[in-house]
């Protein structure tokens, strides 16, 4: 249409899919039609970091078609890759035992080039682990038998392919090619949308005399427009993981979940132990030279843990995971 704005095709397309997927916002999309609205609680249903990477793209800042928007559409590419490839690191170390995975050596060598990633690592890191994981029969946490993993790594691999063309000025980026490559790639991760992205900040257990003791987790939640990081009490009979980044299906419910630290972290639950770390929600980027860095996605800034107290649990937790594949 002529007078269509940027972002409406875009954003009707992917919230056509999402609620194909998540009943929430079907019954949300029913009762508001605007496309503005949809695209402002659409960013709310992905998880964090991809969900605040689309607000950026979908913002009064990146309406023209031009460089600076490509560019954001490159960053919401690089986000949901990273943030899967995440998910499914995390699924195959807690499955490690399972004797159904193979710990193939293709994946054995893309988790040893996580020391300096290249965006072809993490899609080398989605096409294997997602050949392990979809032959293991109980224990994963997604269902892997409906993920449309072919379509994903396809879509995966054309925007790196472009955003590498772009980034080394080597070609001139189609704008529409990779908007709609973007788009299918976000409807193929419209699953995530059916989960929740959890802070664990505190637990505290309540164990009286002649009763069974529960335990009182501090949750804040990440899959919304709000960087209130302040936490909401939830009382259970069973305990999750504390200062930790879960990925929940029902947070009201945690006895299933999958944690991605120290992949992915929020620093909140932290403050109070290094006043200097930078509040905020973290993504792993490399560990190479002593320098221990993770992306920010609010706000949006490169940090090294290496300053901070909390960067020594980091590099013990991600040791123990390499040591797992014998890198």
């Amino acid at each position: 249409m002529e007078n269509q704005h940027p972002n409406q095709i875009l954003i009707e397309a992917i919230s056509d899919k999402v609620a194909e997927q998540n009943q929430q916002f079907a019954s949300f999309c029913q009762a508001f039609n605007d496309y503005r609205q949809k695209g402002q609680f659409l960013t709310q249903y992905y998880p964090w970091p991809i969900g605040q990477e689309i607000r950026r793209l979908i913002d009064g800042d990146h309406l023209s078609q031009d460089d600076e928007r490509i560019r954001q559409i490159f960053r919401v590419t690089e986000k949901s890759i990273q943030f899967l490839s995440f998910c499914l690191l995390a699924d195959l170390w807690n499955n490690i035992e399972n004797t159904d995975v193979v710990i193939s050596p293709a994946i054995q060598e893309h988790i040893k080039q996580l020391t300096k990633p290249s965006m072809g690592t993490w899609v080398g890191v989605l096409r294997s682990a997602f050949k392990i994981l979809k032959e293991v029969k109980e224990g994963v946490f997604f269902d892997y038998d409906t993920i449309n993993q072919k379509k994903i790594i396809y879509f995966a691999e054309q925007l790196v392919e472009h955003r590498n063309g772009f980034v080394h000025k080597s070609e001139d980026v189609n704008f529409e090619i990779v908007e709609e490559l973007l788009v299918n790639l976000l409807q193929k991760l419209s699953f995530l949308t059916n989960y929740k992205m959890i802070t664990v900040k505190d637990i505290r257990v309540f164990s009286p005399r002649f009763s069974s003791p529960r335990f009182q987790h501090t949750f804040s939640l990440l899959n919304s427009m709000s960087a209130n990081f302040t936490g909401e009490i939830y009382d259970f009979p069973e305990f999750t993981e504390s200062h930790s980044v879960l990925l929940m299906q029902d947070h009201k419910q945690p006895n299933t979940y999958l944690n991605l630290y120290p992949f992915v972290i929020d620093t909140s639950p932290f403050i109070d132990n290094d006043k200097k770390i930078t509040k905020g929600v973290f993504m792993y980027v490399g560990n190479q030279n002593n320098k221990l860095e993770f992306s920010g996605t609010l706000p949006p800034i490169n940090v090294n843990f290496n300053d901070f107290n909390l960067g020594k649990d980091i590099l013990e937790k991600l040791e123990l995971f390499f040591n797992r594949f014998a890198i």
